[in-house]
């Protein structure tokens, strides 16, 4: 069980139209991106980002983040390209974890299906439930890029012990 679950409002479903994902702005560089020029790259929770990659923005006229490209992105400052790819890394790893627990990933779904989805994502995430600190961890108040710096973390920690491992051995 992942702390916060239980205390996770729940608010009304959300259904997005499919035609969502043709929402296009034109931008003063004559361009035309998924987003408007005025747009900035979320950085929310680990649970709204899902949301946004899968749901997008209704209410803004903004399509789910699975179908931006770079260049829908690439305005919005030198990390935008970078942190398109850490989300989308974050993304298809919570799916993983859906799939894993035998759900699936519907293109319609509502807000509400979208939270039960994320539930079984971060129950099958390796994560401590403690801070460094020594806190409870509340997945659903996690800001995903801190998720993705301990991510990072943690692999970079097994790729060293996996050379330390190898430097042993020869």
């Amino acid at each position: 069980a992942v702390p916060g679950v239980a205390s996770l409002p729940q608010s009304a479903p959300l259904v997005v139209p499919a035609q969502e994902q043709r929402w296009f702005y034109n931008h003063p560089d004559g361009s035309q991106r998924r987003v408007p020029p005025s747009w900035k790259f979320p950085s929310g929770t680990l649970l709204e980002l899902y949301t946004l990659w899968h749901l997008g923005d209704p209410q803004n006229q903004i399509s789910p983040m699975k179908y931006f490209s770079t260049s829908d992105v690439s305005f919005c400052g030198k990390r935008s390209r970078m942190s398109l790819s850490e989300a989308r890394g974050l993304a298809n790893a919570l799916d993983r974890e859906v799939i894993k627990a035998g759900r699936s990933i519907s293109p319609n779904m509502s807000q509400a299906e979208l939270v039960e989805l994320f539930r079984f994502a971060v129950n099958g995430i390796d994560m401590p439930l403690q801070t460094p600190t020594g806190r409870q961890r509340d997945i659903f108040r996690l800001k995903w890029s801190t998720f993705t710096k301990y991510k990072i973390n943690s692999k970079e920690e097994e790729n060293s012990e996996e050379v330390e491992g190898l430097e042993a051995t020869q």
